[in-house]
């Protein structure tokens, strides 16, 4: 568990997935309205 969550924590640093993640999170917000 905890290697899963220093993988999370390493992927979860990296822009350009943040970027995904801030954009998927938009799309569900405006699918859910």
């Amino acid at each position: 568990m905890k290697y899963y969550e220093s993988m999370k924590d390493l992927v979860g640093n990296t822009p350009m997935v943040k970027l995904l993640h801030a954009g998927a999170g938009l799309g569900s917000e405006i699918f859910a309205k």
